[in-house]
């Protein structure tokens, strides 16, 4: 390559770089999609740049934990209007398959659909955190989450593609022991983190994903934090996800499969890889 040829590269990705890591990630997902334009291809790439680059970091870490999980998940997103959908979600994480607790989730949120293939989401999110496997939390805490969410959908032949991108305003609660050596709510700790998740889905018995229809689909999300109070690692974990689905019609859909999440704790020292068993069910009202 060329002296000319990577100055030209680099030049490309410097206003992206310096404006992603110094202003407000959501103008610039904003920036990133509607203004430089890049097609979803560029911006899976930068993505990945960023994955291998932290994994300099992951080769040389030692303690690490393998770990059997099992999620069981609920979706919907329920139809107001054309525009306007009320998105609820809730996952129960189980580790050790299902004989102890990982974590409860509970989401909730506005979508708006700017187009067929564009649609925003705002919204708030409730965590359980409880100690579980090799590397427990101190204590069973509480995370209150703000998120704002962008999908882009396309299709090309068979193949349907969606890129997330998420961005997260997170509340971790923290304890402490009261004068009779109880352990209390403190107080929460601000972080930040951001989210790009890319999935391919494929139709198995009929060429689209009309009623029912078998389908495979694939996906991977890598979580990245940033501001203050990141620790060590900005990656803080990554979601790979394998398996089949089946669509009854518009308002019914489940979905199986195998989930490798790999966590990076901010101590950079330690990680585990969570090898889960992942079912959803998806049902969506439409009050239109």
């Amino acid at each position: 390559m060329s002296e000319w040829q990577k100055n030209r590269i680099l030049s490309k990705f410097q206003p992206l770089l310096s404006q992603w890591v110094f202003i407000s990630p959501l103008r610039n997902m904003l920036i990133i999609t509607f203004r430089l334009k890049p097609n979803p291809s560029a911006l899976t790439a930068f993505f990945i740049w960023v994955i291998l680059g932290c994994s300099v970091t992951v080769l040389a870490q030692q303690q690490s934990a393998v770990q059997t999980h099992a999620w069981v998940v609920y979706q919907g997103n329920h139809l107001l209007n054309d525009r306007f959908s009320i998105h609820t979600e809730y996952q129960f994480r189980r580790h050790q398959y299902f004989e102890e607790p990982q974590q409860s989730l509970t989401r909730i949120g506005l979508d708006y659909a700017i187009s067929k293939k564009v649609m925003v989401t705002a919204g708030y999110g409730w965590i359980v955190t409880y100690p579980y496997g090799q590397f427990p939390v101190a204590y069973q805490n509480n995370e209150h989450r703000i998120w704002q969410q962008l999908v882009l959908r396309d299709y090309y032949g068979r193949f349907y593609t969606d890129h997330r991108y998420r961005l997260e305003q997170r509340f971790l609660e923290t304890k402490k022991l009261n004068s009779t050596g109880v352990l209390m709510h403190d107080d929460y700790v601000f972080r930040q983190r951001i989210r790009y998740r890319f999935n391919l889905v494929y139709p198995i018995n009929k060429s689209t994903l009309t009623n029912h229809t078998l389908f495979a689909y694939v996906n991977d999300e890598i979580f990245l934090g940033f501001g203050k109070g990141v620790g060590r690692n900005i990656m803080d974990q990554n979601r790979l996800m394998a398996g089949l689905g089946w669509k009854v019609n518009n308002q019914f859909t489940f979905q199986s499969g195998y989930l490798n999440q790999y966590i990076q704790k901010p101590d950079g020292d330690r990680r585990e890889n969570n090898h889960t068993v992942w079912g959803m069910i998806q049902y969506h009202l439409d009050f239109r």
